[in-house]
């Protein structure tokens, strides 16, 4: 798969996903914080690709009934003896919104 075509589908489901946090905080306040959950040192990736989804919708639709994302991120360790796909899920970036 081409790198644009890579974007523009992580773009649209980013999308998707700022659409669903806009709808739930029409229901119920709360402050969105996007955690990547990294494993063995590849935070600046994750970090990187959590803060391009926030600067692109901060672009096209902005932050003015929502706060804007806090964006984190938790380091992980693979345990010994295991190998890092184990874990892998088929979204690297699932996100979560914590209370």
């Amino acid at each position: 798969m081409s790198p644009r075509k890579e974007i523009a589908i992580e773009t649209l489901r980013n999308n998707k996903r700022f659409e669903m946090y806009r709808a739930m905080h029409a229901v119920r306040g709360f402050r969105l914080v996007l955690c990547a959950d990294v494993w063995d040192g590849d935070e600046e990736f994750a970090m990187q690709a959590l803060k391009r989804a926030v600067e692109t919708e901060k672009a096209a639709r902005g932050f003015d009934m929502f706060p804007e994302p806090l964006v984190i991120y938790s380091p992980r360790k693979t345990p010994p003896g295991r190998v890092t796909d184990e874990y892998w899920v088929d979204d690297p970036f699932c996100w979560t919104p914590l209370e």
